[in-house]
């Protein structure tokens, strides 16, 4: 069964189409390696597609070209395409977000700061500023009040995608002599306070991978794919499994439970 057309950011949760299984496909830092003559065999299937960002190398409107023409090309595949910018993707713009998301039509949903309900699910966005550097530490002439706004998170997100990760949260990179933290404390106050069902990020390329959700932490999932010297693209992406569950048959309340699923349906 194909679902329904793909709703705007802001098409009420009562008019989208509810399925009990939804398959998320996960990718990010796939810098400048996709455009539409790639071969995309590697992608398995999926109803909504997410890339958490640094899907170029400089920001520049070629690159988002490129990136916008394979979107396209996936079309078919994935009915629903989901993108968050990430700290390569805003070097030429900055925090100008609207100017960007022009440059992604083949996107059905660019969320900066924003949610859309897809297929009955609550996703939230949260792009990358242009006044951190990539450990989320102020970049010179940044003002001062430069913050990721995670605190403008909402209750009740089921998945929520940013570019970097939270502090302790696949976040240690050896790119440095020393091992280093790349997440946000921040972030992982905002995770405490929403408890999503999945975080989804990329960043550190060399703390690919997930942890299970434990406690008032969700599952989390790193699903760069380049390695760390941008030179090749190595990795699958990962799929995420939402399952609804029914709290309330009488008022027909639902939530979703997430699990990471094989490449194969």
């Amino acid at each position: 069964m194909q679902p329904p057309p793909p709703p705007s950011d802001s098409t009420p949760a009562s008019t989208v189409f509810f399925m009990k299984k939804v398959r998320i496909v996960h990718m990010s830092d796939t810098h400048h390696f996709l455009d539409k003559t790639s071969r995309n065999g590697f992608l398995p299937h999926g109803h909504i597609l997410v890339h958490s960002g640094n899907f170029t190398d400089h920001g520049t409107d070629e690159e988002f070209a490129q990136f916008n023409g394979w979107l396209e090309s996936v079309s078919d595949r994935y009915h629903y395409r989901v993108v968050v910018l990430g700290n390569r993707d805003v070097k030429v713009y900055g925090n100008d977000w609207d100017s960007m998301k022009k440059l992604l039509p083949a996107a059905t949903h660019v969320l900066s700061h924003s949610e859309a309900t897809i297929l009955g699910i609550r996703f939230y966005g949260a792009p990358w500023h242009w006044g951190h550097k990539k450990n989320y530490m102020l970049r010179q002439g940044a003002p001062t009040t430069t913050t990721g706004r995670f605190d403008d998170i909402p209750a009740g997100i089921n998945v929520l995608v940013t570019h970097g990760p939270a502090m302790d949260r696949l976040d240690i990179t050896n790119c440095s002599e020393t091992k280093e933290h790349w997440g946000s404390a921040e972030l992982l106050d905002a995770l405490r306070r929403v408890k999503p069902g999945v975080h989804l990020h990329g960043h550190v390329k060399d703390a690919r991978g997930f942890i299970s959700a434990f406690g008032n932490l969700p599952l989390t999932v790193n699903s760069s794919m380049c390695d760390v010297n941008v030179s090749v693209m190595y990795a699958a992406p990962h799929v995420v499994r939402a399952d609804q569950v029914l709290l309330d048959p009488i008022k027909n309340v639902v939530d979703w439970t997430f699990a990471l699923d094989s490449l194969d349906e």
